[in-house]
């Protein structure tokens, strides 16, 4: 989205996300002493209740198994906010609603305006440092792609 918007309206963009939803993004890890996830998109809880004690010796390591995982496809949302841009912005809301397109990328809880919170924990298998999916056979995790 920087190169469709270019450097000065991606700027403005984030400094708008920076100002509007960083707190929120923040206390949605600061002050838990439990992280847990929600279970898959489709429904239902988490079928091994994963969660991550932030003050266990292992919170580390569970960590990395536990990821904030968008409701909506964030390439799906970028490729609507690009498609409905003009061809020349003059800014990086420039026919579209800004705060429901900021929800969605970053909303992390409820919204009277732009609906439930569009970010949720999910476990999922880790990556190694080549990229590719580890982590337990036995576990069935709920973030898949």
């Amino acid at each position: 989205m920087r190169g469709r918007l270019g450097d000065a309206h991606w700027a403005t963009f984030m400094r708008h996300v920076n100002r509007q939803y960083k707190a929120a993004f923040v206390k949605a890890f600061a002050g838990q002493p439990v992280l847990r996830c929600v279970g898959p998109v489709g429904g239902g809880g988490c079928p091994d209740a994963f969660a991550v004690d932030l003050d266990a010796p292992d919170a580390k390591a569970k960590l990395e198994s536990l990821h904030l995982d968008h409701e909506r496809p964030v390439h799906l949302t970028c490729a609507r906010w690009s498609a409905q841009l003009p061809e020349r912005p003059q800014s990086w809301d420039d026919g579209i609603d800004g705060g429901a397109l900021c929800h969605a990328l970053f909303g992390v809880a409820d919204d009277d305006a732009h609906g439930a919170c569009c970010m949720n924990f999910r476990c999922g298998a880790r990556r190694n440092s080549a990229g590719k999916r580890v982590g337990f056979a036995q576990h069935a995790y709920c973030h898949t792609s």
